[in-house]
């Protein structure tokens, strides 16, 4: 994946985090993730990306933040159920933020997302597309570290703009 990409995907987390939160967020650099390794993430919102290109965009938190974010947002939950549902809507609609930034910024590879998918669990499980390497992001915030992930890669030429 180029650094290119990767870097308007980064930007995009940052904004999203910083405009629907006011979290101020500072990515680390970025690196290879080792999918073998456990991760101690509590849930993740994935979204994938097709097009001219095609991958995965995933942000991972820890469940102390995700409550967070749910308390700034002003929701809370009167039952697990409630929470599951509620913590499904607000990485759902994060992840749909930062994806929709992404292919309004990369309009010259035409990409489309898919509908969000939410995991959640400790050390849940990712089956990563194998055509590309995953780049782990580290962000910090003022209310924690969460991660972002991205797969990525290039399918066709992208389109010209005229």
């Amino acid at each position: 994946m180029s650094s290119e990409i990767l870097s308007v995907i980064v930007r995009a987390a940052c904004e999203a985090l910083d405009q629907m939160f006011s979290l101020a967020p500072t990515a680390s650099e970025p690196h290879i993730l080792d999918q073998k390794a456990s991760h101690g993430w509590d849930a993740s919102g994935i979204i994938g990306l097709t097009g001219a290109g095609k991958g995965m965009v995933v942000l991972r938190l820890r469940k102390t933040m995700v409550n967070d974010l749910l308390k700034k947002s002003g929701m809370e939950a009167n039952s697990p159920e409630e929470e599951q549902e509620l913590v499904n809507s607000l990485l759902g609609e994060l992840t749909n933020v930062v994806s929709g930034h992404v292919i309004n910024t990369l309009t010259e590879y035409d990409l489309d997302i898919t509908v969000p998918l939410i995991v959640q669990g400790p050390d849940h499980k990712i089956n990563w597309p194998v055509f590309a390497p995953v780049n782990q992001v580290p962000i910090k915030t003022t209310l924690g570290e969460m991660e972002l992930l991205v797969c990525f890669a290039l399918g066709r030429t992208p389109a010209r703009s005229p």
